[in-house]
């Protein structure tokens, strides 16, 4: 509670604070700084081959998948050469589905940087408002409820397309 006290006049908890959200708000952001989530699942693979026209190799796709102990779409494009040679496609079918696994990876990621950039940004701006003096600290507890709220809405509406 004293720390807290001291931030919103500028005592002394507040400049270094202050310093640092601002060195961190001015640092350019690249992918290597956000934590993506982990693994992207096969769960993608599925779009991946609707995407080349393939889905009609669903059923062996995974069955190979299985095989192969492959478990992430990134897996599954680092072997695709072997994948499309066992589902004996023609070379410019193989080309699709590398591109569309490679697309569903990237979008996958591209969405997952978003996302965590919007929840750094959130938690950005409610340590900056407390420093401010213009929110209470147990702001930041009702910050958390709500992005968790937002995940669970988001991971339902995904499941949902």
């Amino acid at each position: 509670a004293a720390l807290w006290a001291a931030a919103p006049g500028g005592g002394a908890y507040a400049a270094p604070a202050q310093e640092r959200l601002k060195r961190a708000a001015e640092r350019p952001e690249s992918a290597a700084d956000f934590d993506v989530g982990g693994a992207i699942g096969l769960e993608f693979l599925e779009g991946a081959l609707r995407e080349a026209s393939l889905h009609e190799h669903h059923a062996k796709t995974l069955a190979w998948c299985d095989e192969q102990g492959a478990v992430e779409l990134e897996e599954v494009l680092d072997a695709i050469d072997d994948l499309t040679a066992s589902l004996q496609l023609a070379p410019a079918e193989a080309e699709r589905l590398a591109a569309a696994v490679k697309g569903q990876l990237e979008d996958e990621r591209s969405k997952r940087e978003q996302h965590d950039r919007e929840r750094r940004d959130a938690a950005a701006n409610m340590v900056k408002d407390i420093l401010d003096g213009r929110a209470q600290p147990d702001a930041g507890e009702s910050l958390y409820f709500d992005l968790r709220a937002k995940d669970s809405d988001d991971h339902a509406k995904e499941k949902k397309d």
